[in-house]
């Protein structure tokens, strides 16, 4: 019973520890980012299956269920990441690497507890499903999916 108090204790202590971070893990070059004070910022993983597509930090690509090809200049990818975050926060996340990777927002949406960010980038098409199981012990996954899409980028001006 003493260590079931100690472990409460323990908790209290430190989520007291963690909201007092005031938005600065993760934040850029003067401390503060685009998000308002108090709000937790995930960081990038330095290295990615995909170059340039983030992915939070401590979130692991599950191989058995993720699939990938490439030929030329074409690409398609069928990841998923699973990691302990509030959903929210990885929504956040992708709002900002993404733009800072120059991939454009083009929609959100969210319906039965999955929320989706579509992004362009040149002729290729990025769509992320983010998800929770509602449960303490189930982690937070990521769907990603990106391809080349059949769009040419418009010819220069004065052509034809």
């Amino acid at each position: 019973m003493n260590n079931l108090k100690t472990l409460l204790a323990m908790g209290v202590i430190a989520s007291g520890l963690l909201a007092g971070c005031n938005g600065s893990l993760g934040a850029g070059d003067n401390g503060q980012d685009e998000l308002s004070q108090g709000e937790l910022v995930l960081m990038a993983e330095s290295d990615t299956p995909i170059r340039d597509v983030p992915v939070p930090i401590f979130f692991k690509l599950d191989e058995r269920k993720s699939r990938h090809y490439a030929a030329g200049n074409a690409r398609y990818v069928d990841h998923y990441y699973r990691g302990r975050a509030d959903k929210y926060a990885v929504v956040t996340f992708y709002r900002l690497q993404m733009a800072r990777s120059r991939w454009v927002p083009v929609s959100d949406r969210g319906s039965g507890g999955v929320l989706t960010l579509d992004f362009d980038k040149g002729s290729e098409r990025c769509v992320i499903r983010i998800s929770d199981k509602f449960d303490l012990f189930r982690p937070t996954e990521v769907h990603l999916q990106m391809w080349t899409t059949g769009r040419l980028p418009p010819p220069p001006e004065g052509t034809p």
